[in-house]
C-alpha cells in the first residue's frame, strides 16, 4: 500500500543517513588519530544497532509474504552474505564451523575491496577511504567470489535449501 510505502521510504532513510554519519565518523577517527577514545568496534556496533532498527520496523510496516518476498530478492540481488548472520544460522543449520567460516568471509570483503580498488598513494594524498571509490563491477565481482566459497561450504541439503529461499527469480 502506499502507506506501507511511505514508512518504508522514511525507514530506508534513517538508515542510510545513519550508516552514513557512522562512516564518516569511523574515516575521520582512522585520519585524525584523535584519541577520542573511539574504536572500531564502536563503529560496528553502531551499524549493527541500525541495521536491527530498520530490520524490527521492517518487520512491523511488511505483511508476512512481503517480508518473505523481499528476503528472496535480497539473495537474488545482494547474495547469501546480506542475509543477517541469525537468520542464515537459522534458516541453514549451519554448524559452528560453517559460521565462523562464513563470518570470516563477511568480514574479509570489504578488506579485499579496499585492497583491490584503490592504490595507497591515492589514499595518501586524498586522506579518503578507498572503499568509496571501488566499482560497481569490482564489488559484484568479489561478491559473487564470495558466493561461490560460502556455496562450497555448505552441504547438499543446505544447497537446496538456499535455492529454495531465493524464490521465483526477478527478471529486469
Amino acid at each position: 500500500s502506499s502507506a506501507q510505502l511511505e514508512k518504508m521510504r522514511e525507514t530506508d532513510k534513517a538508515f542510510f543517513t545513519g550508516l552514513k554519519d557512522a562512516l564518516i565518523r569511523n574515516e575521520n577517527r582512522v585520519r585524525d588519530q584523535t584519541g577520542s577514545g573511539e574504536r572500531i568496534e564502536d563503529h560496528v556496533m553502531a551499524i549493527g544497532k541500525l541495521s536491527e532498527e530498520a530490520r524490527k520496523r521492517t518487520n512491523e510496516i511488511l505483511k508476512p509474504h512481503q517480508l518473505s518476498r523481499m528476503q528472496e530478492l535480497v539473495l537474488q540481488l545482494k547474495g547469501i552474505l546480506f542475509i543477517p548472520k541469525k537468520d542464515l544460522r537459522q534458516l541453514l543449520r549451519l554448524d559452528q564451523k560453517q559460521d565462523r567460516a562464513i563470518d570470516e568471509i563477511r568480514s574479509g570483503i570489504f578488506k579485499r575491496i579496499d585492497e583491490t580498488t584503490m592504490p595507497d598513494s591515492v589514499i595518501a594524498s586524498s586522506g579518503r577511504c578507498k572503499f568509496v571509490n571501488a566499482t560497481n563491477r569490482d564489488i559484484v565481482i568479489l561478491l559473487r567470489e564470495s558466493e561461490k566459497t560460502v556455496q562450497r561450504l555448505l552441504s547438499p541439503e543446505q544447497r537446496k535449501t538456499l535455492e529454495k529461499l531465493r524464490g521465483k527469480e526477478l527478471f529486469f
